[in-house]
């Protein structure tokens, strides 16, 4: 379980590339959980086979930009997302608190990609 008790960027989660990345414990069934986003309404990226990434959201987006990302990052998995409004300041990261929208998203989210685990 990722502790996000005390949501200070550090070891597990971190800004990168103007998202809020999130390592994720353990693998991820990515098809497991692509089938449940789909049947609570979400639409994905993607529904091919062998999938080594999934974003998703609340509105279809024929270019692909998802607001939330699952991703391997090498031996790893990450969530991402950017909250609306967000301007990371990466120069700054270890001083960098997140507020009340990134700690309900990161809570919210986290808590539903540990179920698909592997």
């Amino acid at each position: 379980m990722v502790d996000i008790s005390n949501l200070r960027i550090g070891e597990r989660i971190s800004i990168k590339n103007g998202q809020i990345q999130v390592i994720l414990p353990g693998n991820l069934n990515l098809a497991g959980l692509t089938r449940e986003l789909l049947k609570n309404g979400f639409f994905v990226a993607s529904t091919s086979p062998g999938l080594d990434s999934q974003g998703w959201g609340e509105e279809q987006d024929l270019e692909g930009y998802y607001p939330y990302w699952v991703y391997r990052d090498d031996n790893k998995w990450v969530f991402a997302f950017t909250p609306e409004g967000f301007k990371a300041n990466e120069d700054k990261i270890k001083h960098t608190e997140l507020g009340g929208e990134e700690d309900a998203v990161i809570r919210h989210w986290v808590s539903c990609l540990e179920k698909w685990g592997k």
